[in-house]
């Protein structure tokens, strides 16, 4: 057998199965508006929604420690995530961005403006918004068993808030 022919025979199983599996997914994400035309491509929700869940918890302890570059650090990662989140247009048949920019978008204000004046007291009952504005998010999207809590006890993380 000549090399090409190996090659083919070797590589010919690898391209049906990613073909395969690129027809599997069930969520769509918009490309950037740097795209001259729209792409769709497959996105793992849970991922990113992990992602929110892990910002989103290091952002109420670092406003738990009261410490404002970390806390204003963590909330623009929340609203990068949250960026994510909206450009899926469309998971298990419901318009999950659209239903989370809704719910969530107006939680960021209150909190960037507390964290910003340094008002902690505020800041918590913002973040308490935020956290509510997830969960109502969940509920919306046939989710509410995922339940979300604020920031509490000793961070599980290896980092000082």
């Amino acid at each position: 057998m000549n090399r090409l022919a190996i090659m083919s025979y070797l590589f010919a199983p690898v391209v049906l199965l990613l073909a395969a599996l690129a027809g599997c997914g069930h969520t769509t994400i918009a490309a950037g508006s740097h795209d001259t035309h729209e792409v769709e491509d497959d996105v793992e929700l849970a991922t990113i929604m992990g992602e929110m869940q892990r910002h989103s918890m290091k952002l109420g302890y670092a406003i738990n420690a009261q410490n404002q570059r970390l806390a204003e650090f963590y909330l623009h990662e929340v609203e990068e995530t949250l960026e994510e989140i909206k450009a899926v247009r469309e998971h298990d048949g419901l318009p999950i961005g659209h239903i989370a920019g809704v719910i969530v978008n107006p939680a960021l204000p209150p909190l960037d403006n507390a964290i910003e004046a340094g008002d902690w007291t505020a800041a918590n009952k913002a973040y308490q918004g935020l956290i509510e504005a997830c969960n109502n998010c969940h509920t919306a999207t046939q989710h509410e068993f995922i339940v979300i809590l604020p920031a509490t006890g000793t961070p599980p993380f290896n980092q000082k808030f």
